[in-house]
């Protein structure tokens, strides 16, 4: 009898600790905790995309005469990234600068020694090619526009951007912009009627695909 009575208390007490939280394997199940005897950390996790995005240019050099404007060739880009988001082309130019001697301290607009960004306007073409049947639902080219933007370092200072083409998340694959003719590709053409030196000018354009 006495056995039994002793089992009975036992169990009666560890059911009674249980209850009031007091078992040992009962502390921290609350997602809260207890100060000093859990800590606590949150957790982030992203999920990259899957995919590429990138752009590239058919012809690394284009050379041409002043004041005729220049044909920039075809650009080639593919954006293939699973996450629905819009993109975008765009483009910024440095000025052109003597390809002898220093470059000069300033380069404006009136210039003599240099061609300034701000003289010089981009024309997007509206050709999109694109490969193994990519959409283009809403693929629209950057029109035509002047660079603009303030000019620190002649020759090494980039412009403002200009589009040259905006799409959606539903435009996806690869394409290329332009046919590799003067009349469909995307073109700069520099301000008439400047009064340059003569010799020859060099500077760079630069596109970026954001998405």
């Amino acid at each position: 009898m006495t056995r039994r009575r002793s089992i009975r208390l036992l169990v009666s007490a560890a059911l009674t600790a249980l209850m009031l939280g007091g078992a040992p394997w009962a502390r921290g199940a609350s997602a809260q905790g207890v100060p000093g005897l859990t800590a606590n950390q949150t957790l982030t996790m992203s999920v990259a995309p899957t995919g590429v995005l990138t752009v590239s240019v058919i012809n690394s050099t284009v050379s041409w005469n002043y004041p005729s404007a220049a044909d920039l060739g075809q650009l080639s880009f593919t954006n293939t990234l699973n996450d629905g988001a819009a993109w975008s082309i765009s483009a910024a130019m440095t000025d052109l600068v003597p390809t002898s001697g220093p470059a000069p301290a300033s380069c404006v607009m009136s210039s003599t020694n240099c061609l300034s960004f701000t003289n010089m306007t981009l024309a997007s073409s509206s050709l999109f090619n694109p490969l193994n049947n990519a959409p283009t639902t809403n693929m629209v080219h950057g029109g035509s526009g002047a660079f603009g933007g303030t000019d620190t370092t002649p020759g090494t200072t980039l412009s403002n951007t200009k589009q040259v083409l905006t799409a959606d998340g539903t435009d996806k694959g690869s394409y290329t912009q332009g046919d590799g003719t003067a009349a469909n590709d995307s073109s700069i053409t520099p301000a008439t009627g400047l009064a340059l030196e003569s010799g020859t000018y060099s500077g760079t354009l630069q596109y970026t695909i954001t998405g």
